[in-house]
């Protein structure tokens, strides 16, 4: 019988840290599955799978990409006053908040100084999106952390009272880090 501890075996969590991505020892919580891409693909871009690579329809999915990420960027600006740098990469994370390894390992990342400089030093912007159950400690707690990065805090969270302690200040991640709170299926198309 196997350990398994936040949805991942103790087996898993070794081959992953030791083998796959050895300089995320202890960082690491396991592989993010594959998606299924019709479902977070746009349409125009369905329709050219499978086409000739060309000039024309690479022409063609750039243009797409480009509006699609304005039409993004202007969902942020006006459900959260925010505006994005369409010059940088956007990376979002969308799913209900709770026991998941990505949001885990970008916490303990950004509490991390030498991790924190390599992400500051990319053109990434993190966007997380989604809401915690209820009754979700855990995802409550994410979400409290989440929102100090936005912020520029790094937090330690007491699991059990959710009081935060602001062990570092950092003005950098402020437009770097955004979390939207109340992602719903009116939300979703705009964001997939």
């Amino acid at each position: 019988m196997c350990e398994v501890v936040n949805g991942v075996s103790k087996e898993h969590k070794e081959v992953t840290e030791n083998m796959l991505y050895p300089e995320f020892k202890g960082l690491l919580y396991g592989i993010v599955n594959g998606i299924n891409l019709d479902h977070w693909q746009l349409k125009e871009f369905r329709e050219l799978v499978g086409k000739e690579y060309n000039k024309d329809n690479v022409v063609r999915i750039f243009e797409m990409h480009r509006k699609a990420k304005e039409r993004f960027a202007r969902f942020i600006k006006e459900t959260n006053g925010i505006d994005l740098d369409l010059n940088k990469v956007f990376v979002v994370e969308a799913r209900r908040k709770t026991n998941f390894k990505s949001v885990d390992t970008f916490i303990q990342a950004m509490k991390n100084k030498e991790l924190r400089e390599k992400f500051l030093k990319t053109d990434v912007i993190q966007i997380f999106l989604g809401k915690q159950h209820y009754t979700d400690r855990w995802g409550y707690a994410r979400v409290k952390e989440i929102m100090a990065l936005m912020e520029g805090r790094i937090v330690e969270l007491d699991e059990s009272t959710l009081e935060e302690k602001v062990i570092e200040i950092d003005e950098r991640l402020k437009g770097r880090i955004i979390f939207i709170p109340n992602f719903n299926s009116v939300e979703a198309p705009i964001i997939f």
